[in-house]
């Protein structure tokens, strides 16, 4: 059994929960608790005392890329739970940054961070198995056609911006019998690249499970940074590849998500602040 609760998203619909622009997830197989992503704050960490879930109790926690939304609460929680020890890829250790018009921020961690808890903080290349049936991966394919169109993200090299190739992404695979669910967070990459990349790593497995964002939010008043024909092929990619539910939040965007829903019906469902999946 697979439990899937979502810590802090983009929108809450209980008034007792926190939400802002960022993603966490707390994750539980077996005996194994994980929590992805600590959400641009320390609101996580408010919410999670407020569903009972104890974050002293984890066993690892994943960053998936180094993006403020997903990494500006993991100083509040190393120092929370003093023992938990982070995975993050060794990319992350780059310089990233927003370029749009006249806008130019930074909108990685302070890099320090990585220095002063070196000790809990393990770096990795390319996959990595957290346990039996639990892997961490990174794109093998990338057809660029499906890499995200946000052309605002940038990566500092040499002393210049470039665009990101998101190299410091990564994503989860949990096997569960027959089935293979994908966890992603913002899927920079692309949601139909990482499909794809799941497919060839488990071709005798379904998957049936594809949670996390897919990055189709505009910016500012723009509601979308891609157009509907996309969406619709990649909705139409996911409906073939994925045999039981598909999850969505964050990055997605509530414009994509109701073009997704109109194509996709129940098949997809919003995970917004405080919702949950159990698998089995």
């Amino acid at each position: 059994m697979i439990k899937i609760i979502s810590l802090l998203e983009n929108v809450s619909n209980f008034d007792n929960l926190k939400s802002e622009h960022g993603l966490s997830l707390y994750i539980e197989k077996d005996n194994i608790k994980c929590l992805m992503d600590t959400g641009g704050s320390d609101k996580f960490l408010e919410n999670a005392k407020e569903l009972g879930i104890d974050l002293t109790d984890l066993n690892w926690v994943i960053i998936t890329h180094n993006h403020l939304d997903h990494i500006g609460g993991l100083e509040s929680l190393l120092e929370y739970n003093k023992n938990v020890n982070v995975i993050i890829k060794n990319d992350a250790k780059g310089a990233f940054h927003l370029k749009k018009l006249f806008i130019n921020k930074y909108i990685g961690i302070d890099i320090n961070i990585f220095e002063k808890y070196k000790d809990r903080i393990i770096f990795f290349t390319k996959d990595c198995k957290i346990s039996d049936n639990f892997y961490l991966r990174s794109d093998t394919i990338k057809d660029p056609y499906f890499v995200c169109k946000d052309k605002s993200l940038m990566e500092r090299k040499k002393g210049k911006l470039v665009p990101d190739e998101f190299n410091h992404e990564l994503f989860l695979t949990i096997e569960e019998g027959n089935k293979v669910i994908i966890i992603s967070a913002c899927s920079h990459s692309g949601i139909v690249n990482i499909v794809n990349t799941t497919q060839l790593l488990y071709p005798n497995k379904e998957i049936s499970h594809v949670v996390g964002g897919f990055h189709m939010m505009g910016f500012g008043i723009k509601q979308l940074n891609c157009d509907k024909e996309y969406i619709h092929e990649v909705a139409d990619i996911l409906d073939k590849s994925c045999t039981e539910k598909i999850l969505t939040c964050h990055c997605t965007g509530k414009k994509a998500y109701k073009i997704m829903k109109e194509q996709l019906g129940d098949k997809i469902s919003y995970l917004s602040t405080g919702q949950s999946i159990v698998i089995n």
